[in-house]
């Protein structure tokens, strides 16, 4: 699991995992994450939008993505950063990626889906 020591450190692992096309999700979801990568663009936007999309298509991320996103979500509901602290979304999010058994796995946000429009 990866452990982030802030928002930035955080931001640019998930920066470096959608340039450099490490993710395996649909190109759909990439094309709502690259401007999100862009310099100066909301390092907190993109943590939470690269833990949401990552859950949100789970089945098609790589574990390295995963690993990544985990590290997001844990920081995001730290930090409170949108809704992530709510009802410990950022913590189930990351149990279910880390395929911790138990864990009522929360709602994808359907605007990270492949299929969703943007």
């Amino acid at each position: 699991m990866a452990v982030y020591s802030g928002i930035a450190e955080a931001a640019d692992a998930a920066r470096r995992a959608v340039i450099m096309g490490a993710t395996g999700l649909a190109e759909a979801v990439i094309e709502k994450l690259l401007p999100m990568t862009r310099t100066g663009g909301s390092p907190v936007d993109l943590i939470v939008g690269f833990a949401e999309a990552v859950y949100a298509n789970r089945e098609d991320a790589s574990a390295d993505a995963k690993d990544i996103a985990i590290g997001c979500a844990l920081e995001c509901e730290q930090r409170g950063f949108h809704g992530m602290a709510i009802d410990s979304r950022g913590s189930r999010i990351a149990d279910v990626l880390g395929e911790v058994e138990g864990v009522e796995a929360p709602e994808p946000k359907a605007e990270w889906l492949p299929d969703a429009e943007s």
